[in-house]
């Protein structure tokens, strides 16, 4: 028997129909791109060889209104011929369209509507994967829309990873900014993991830019790169102190120290795709993770302390969290988040100076201040100044090339000083040159914490000159 074309369609019915008749499924994360180029060629070729072994599945538009009328209108305007509404299969479908069939054999099954967004996590898991942003866009919405839990999501998805990996999508959906860095992660050149940990440890749109292009030009990873814009320096581990082999660098926990399953690192790959998106809702609320501002680690002892000129080594002064265990529960640890809000705050501030036409003295004392200032503070100079390690490592030929950012560099070295301190020194250490800093970030829109809060509210002449907080 043939495929009926016209008659009643029960629930599972197979049956022919003009293919002007079906609309695309409004709420499928694919862009239009997806169905361009020549994978696309490729595969709308095989389908016109071999045949469809599976045909696309469909609900009655009037089923489909009925769950989400909101896009009443979109359909009625763009497909007003339309019966039903593709639920899987549109790749078939456009693949007829771009062959000029006129008819094309489905599936009824108004049931599976009820699936929502699911389809297509299920439908995809069997073909070619969804990128990140647009597995955290069905995952945004299955907790924003139908008030799934993350557990929930990733349960009915099939998600290997549980709620971390959820709530790792959401974030990348829903925060990760739009830019160069958000279209690498979706075409696949930046990798997930890689791309929650810029997201988690900087925040900053303009920071999570520039580690994306360290990342391209030095041939870093994510955490390579955050770690040499924000001037972090791992010293050497002795033997007896090693930790035991294990993943010490491994994927960023999402909730709360939880470790999230099926991710090995922050450089594994994920499948390329190009996806649309529909205008996603900032700073939404984040159930169950990712764990705040501070998940993605912490800069804790990586940075020695800034010494004095005149201070000798003492066992019992200029002691850090690394160097004295008394001191360390004391002090609190100094985030990544932390640091990159206030160089993200720096670069701000930076940006409202005007460092055009400097004297010849300005550059040569800038020269000055470059050549005697610490490789961290250079490091965190070139991020606040938005200069490239490229672009600041030759300064002889910096400053015939632009005077004006080698000076811009050298003032960012010297706000880079005050940096390290609030990072590498007990609250009680901390100078003017530290409250001066603190209160120009707040003046470019830095939030500080409560620890340079209170440190803030007390009076200058109470507070230690840099000498005395070294001695």
């Amino acid at each position: 028997m043939g495929i009926p074309v016209r008659g009643l369609r029960p629930e599972g019915s197979r049956f022919r129909i003009d293919i002007k008749k079906i609309a695309p499924n409004p709420r499928n994360p694919r862009d239009d791109d997806d169905w361009m180029g020549q994978e696309f060629e490729a595969f709308a070729d095989n389908l016109e060889n071999v045949g469809t072994i599976h045909d696309p599945v469909l609900c009655t538009l009037g089923t489909y209104l009925d769950k989400y009328p909101q896009y009443t209108s979109e359909l009625q305007t763009e497909y007003p011929e339309a019966e039903f509404v593709l639920l899987a299969g549109e790749g078939r479908w456009r693949a007829h369209l771009a062959k000029g069939a006129e008819e094309m054999a489905v599936v009824l099954r108004n049931s599976l509507l009820e699936q929502g967004d699911f389809i297509f996590m299920s439908e995809n898991g069997r073909r070619r994967n969804l990128n990140p942003i647009q597995e955290g866009l069905l995952c945004w919405r299955a907790h924003h829309e139908d008030g799934l839990s993350y557990e929930e999501i990733a349960r009915r998805g099939g998600m290997s990873g549980g709620k971390s990996r959820v709530a790792k999508l959401i974030a990348l959906y829903d925060r990760f900014p739009d830019g160069p860095a958000r279209e690498a992660v979706r075409s696949g050149k930046l990798p997930a993991e890689g791309a929650y940990h810029l997201l988690t440890s900087l925040k900053d749109h303009s920071l999570i830019e520039q580690a994306y292009k360290l990342m391209e030009s030095e041939s870093l990873t994510a955490r390579q790169a955050v770690k040499a814009m924000m001037g972090i320096t791992t010293s050497p581990t002795p033997p007896e102190a090693e930790p035991p082999a294990g993943p010490a660098d491994g994927p960023v926990p999402a909730t709360g120290g939880e470790e999230p399953s099926g991710s090995a690192s922050s450089e594994e790959p994920v499948s390329p795709a190009k996806p649309s998106e529909p205008q996603r809702k900032e700073g939404s609320k984040q159930e169950g993770g990712p764990a705040g501002d501070d998940a993605a680690g912490d800069l804790g002892d990586a940075v020695p302390p800034n010494p004095s000129p005149n201070s000798q080594p003492d066992a019992t002064k200029d002691r850090t969290p690394a160097s004295d265990p008394q001191v360390s529960p004391a002090k609190p640890r100094r985030r990544t988040g932390e640091a990159a809000a206030r160089v993200a705050a720096l670069q701000r501030t930076l940006a409202d100076r005007d460092y055009s036409n400097p004297d010849d003295i300005t550059v040569r004392l800038a020269a000055v201040v470059l050549t005697t200032a610490r490789q961290e503070q250079r490091q965190i100079a070139a991020t606040a100044a938005a200069l490239s390690p490229a672009d600041v490592a030759d300064l002889d030929e910096l400053a015939g090339r632009n005077s004006a950012d080698l000076v811009r560099l050298a003032d960012a070295a010297a706000f880079a000083a005050a940096e390290l301190c609030l990072r590498t020194q007990l609250a009680t250490d901390w100078t003017p040159r530290e409250a001066d800093y603190l209160r120009r970030l707040v003046d470019a829109g830095y939030e500080p914490t409560a620890e340079e809060n209170d440190f803030l509210s007390v009076s200058p002449a109470k507070l230690p000159t840099p000498a005395e907080a070294t001695t």
